[in-house]
Formats: C-alpha cells, sequence, structure tokens
C-alpha cells in the first residue's frame, strides 16, 4: 500500500508500532507508515500503555527523515495540527492539550507519542476511532472518546491514515509562525488552573501561552512566570 510519497506497511500484531518502524527504518530509504489492527506493549507517555480493542482504531507510527535544519521542537505542533485539523475538519471540535495529546470535549481521542535516532523520527499516533463507543473515565481518572462517540461517525482506518499523511506532509513544509498560529487556534487551555513542578514542589498557577521554542509559558498564583519544557513537569488534575 502507498500513500503519494508515503509507503504503509500493514501489520495484524505488533508490540509496538514505534517499536516495528525502528527495525523496518534500517532499511527504508523514504517516509514511510506502520499500522497494526493491534498492539501488545502499546505506548504511551513515560512508559504508560495506549490501550485499544484489535481492529477498533488507528494504531499507527510516521516515520520521517526531516531536514537537518527542521526545529525538532516543532515536530509535535506539526503532528498535533495534522490530527485536529482531520477532526475538526469532520465537526469534532478539539483541543491540543500541550504536548501530545488531543481532546474532544475534555476527553481523550488521539495521542502522539514521537521518538527519534540519528536519522529518523517515529511519530507514534493512536486515534480512537470505534471505541471506546461513547465517552468512557478509566481509573476514575482519564476519560477517553471516540471519533463514534462524537460525532457518529464509522469511516475507516485507512481513510485517516490517508488524511493524516496529506496534512502532516502540508504542516511540516510550513514555517514556524504557521505552524503555531495553527497550534495555538487549536489550543484551548489558556488560563486554565494546573500544579506545577518547582524543585519537587507542586505549586499551583495557570497556563499562559504556548512558546515560540515548544515550551509552555504559566503562571504561578505568587505571579511569578515559568517556563516549562517537559510534560512530567505539569499536572493537569488540579
Amino acid at each position: 500500500m502507498k500513500i503519494k510519497s508515503w509507503k504503509v506497511f500493514c501489520f495484524d500484531e505488533v508490540t509496538s508500532t514505534n517499536d516495528v518502524a525502528r527495525k523496518l527504518a534500517r532499511e527504508a530509504e523514504s517516509n514511510f507508515i506502520v499500522v497494526a489492527d493491534s498492539q501488545t506493549k502499546g505506548k504511551g507517555q513515560y512508559g504508560r500503555k495506549w490501550e485499544s480493542p484489535p481492529g477498533k482504531n488507528l494504531l499507527s507510527t510516521y516515520a520521517v527523515k526531516f531536514p537537518g535544519n527542521f526545529p525538532f521542537e516543532l515536530i509535535s505542533f506539526v503532528a498535533g495540527n495534522s490530527v485536529a485539523e482531520i477532526l475538526s475538519g469532520i465537526g469534532i471540535q478539539v483541543n491540543c492539550k500541550w504536548p501530545n495529546d488531543i481532546l474532544a470535549n475534555g476527553s481523550k481521542i488521539a495521542g502522539i507519542l514521537i521518538e527519534k535516532d540519528e536519522k529518523w523520527y517515529y511519530i507514534g499516533i493512536g486515534l480512537n476511532i470505534l471505541w471506546p463507543e461513547s465517552k468512557t473515565n478509566f481509573n476514575n481518572k482519564v476519560s477517553w472518546t471516540s471519533i463514534i462517540g462524537e460525532a457518529n461517525l464509522t469511516l475507516s482506518r485507512e481513510t485517516f491514515i490517508n488524511k493524516i499523511a496529506g496534512s502532516f506532509d502540508y504542516w511540516r513544509s510550513k514555517n514556524r509562525k504557521d505552524i503555531l498560529d495553527k497550534y495555538n487556534s487549536f489550543w484551548k487551555d489558556k488560563n486554565k488552573m494546573v500544579k506545577i513542578d518547582i524543585d519537587g514542589n507542586w505549586l499551583p498557577g495557570k497556563l499562559i501561552s504556548i512558546l515560540n521554542d515548544g515550551g509552555v509559558e504559566a503562571e504561578l498564583n505568587c505571579g511569578e512566570k515559568v517556563y516549562i519544557y517537559s510534560s512530567a513537569k505539569l499536572n493537569y488534575e488540579y
């Protein structure tokens, strides 16, 4: 299967699509996509597991060679724009939760995991299409939703593979301002109350803006401005 400049590799079951992409990259010469029906060790941020029943959702990795001068900090914004734009285009109101989640009506509908080596970026994209069928809370903390739950649409995974690839190609060709302007249009967390790790102490504050260098600006309740570059330093469960 081939989509424009992308070759697509499809599997029934893998450990994770990022793992497979790393192996395939040893012989690959151009950008490619790995898609699987199921993952036994699907990856989320910080070692978390990405859950999805077989055949229901998009489990994919876009393996990309960026130009050497492409700013690494923009890659998550390019990926976020690509997914958010597609969802917005089918009528789903989305929020790009910095740095790597996409929410629909406050519930997680997609996640992005970026890994890299000396030549390749591995951009894992998990998109809930048919599962869960409606908004569902897991462990009383994380709320997940899906395209069928939000828009009552049953579009195929192939449709989204194609659409995301096209959107990704478009956004990685744009300049920093265009990429950040688009991301900001999907970022709804300005003034959201959060807790921020300052030297091991979780202090209350609010989010202010997305920074040009890929971070996020926040303001502690005491008025001090802080700049955050790792989601491990940010707790949205205020």
